[in-house]
């Protein structure tokens, strides 16, 4: 089994760092032509040139955006096709959470997390999927990145784990709606994922379980039946065989990259 993507026009959100990062990366590797973004300025521009040492037969083009504002949103799509011609795939993988539990949360708080983890999904995915049906894509692909946090709920991450379980209907139901076009909209839901984004998360919610961030980040490894977090390029792996031709009669269905943990 083979991957390639020469050729393909990706539009990746969230792509700065991370599992975002990576994701890119391995399209990059595999010559996809390629549409970054990003809130992050500063850390959109240095992906934007880490991406640009690889060696590849694809465009790589940026641009920073603010996915809270619709408008932001719909100028990132029109200007994605504008630039690639067509947009094949998109990977929605943008997301943020806040550390308190729902007794301390604000409305801001709420808004700030269900804006950008599945209001802003919900426009790019019927945005894009609009531009893949009047270009004529054939195959056109939708990956959500969701959380096991979706599943299950976490202690004093509410609005996250709620944005996730919402993820996951999204992906039905937009997989219902789009498959008459040929459109696959799956979701990716992974465990704890070794990035940034994670340990700041879990040096915030330590104290909330009266530990230290060394010792809640091991106790939360010892959870996973292969005892580790996940490395970003695991994740990634998984959306380049969504996107491929063997997955094109996979959709609406979420996969859970976890390492065991919901066996635990």
């Amino acid at each position: 089994m083979q991957f390639s993507f020469n050729g393909k026009n990706c539009l990746i959100v969230g792509a700065s760092s991370g599992i975002g990062l990576e994701i890119a990366k391995e399209f990059r590797n595999l010559n996809a032509n390629m549409f970054i973004a990003s809130a992050n300025k500063a850390k959109l521009q240095a992906s934007y040139e880490t991406l640009s040492l690889i060696e590849n037969q694809g465009h790589l083009f940026q641009l920073p955006v603010d996915i809270s504002d619709s408008e932001g949103i719909k100028s990132l799509v029109n200007q994605a096709a504008l630039a690639m011609g067509s947009i094949d795939i998109l990977v929605n993988c943008a997301g943020v959470s806040i550390s308190k539990t729902m007794d301390k949360l604000t409305v801001n708080d709420w808004d700030s997390v269900l804006n950008i983890n599945l209001k802003a999904a919900y426009l790019l995915a019927t945005q894009v999927a609009q531009t893949m049906v009047n270009s004529g894509i054939e195959h056109g692909k939708i990956i959500n990145i969701s959380s096991i946090a979706g599943k299950v709920g976490e202690y004093g991450n509410g609005p996250y784990s709620i944005s996730k379980a919402g993820i996951n209907s999204l992906t039905q139901v937009l997989a219902k709606e789009l498959g008459s076009h040929g459109i696959c909209v799956t979701a990716v839901s992974p465990g704890f994922t070794d990035t940034q984004l994670l340990r700041d998360a879990l040096s915030s919610r330590a104290p909330l379980e009266g530990k230290t961030p060394t010792e809640y980040i091991e106790e939360l490894k010892s959870t996973v039946a292969l005892k580790r977090f996940a490395e970003p390029k695991e994740i990634a792996y998984a959306v380049l065989f969504l996107c491929s031709r063997y997955a094109n009669y996979i959709s609406g269905t979420t996969l859970t990259i976890d390492g065991g943990k919901s066996l635990t």
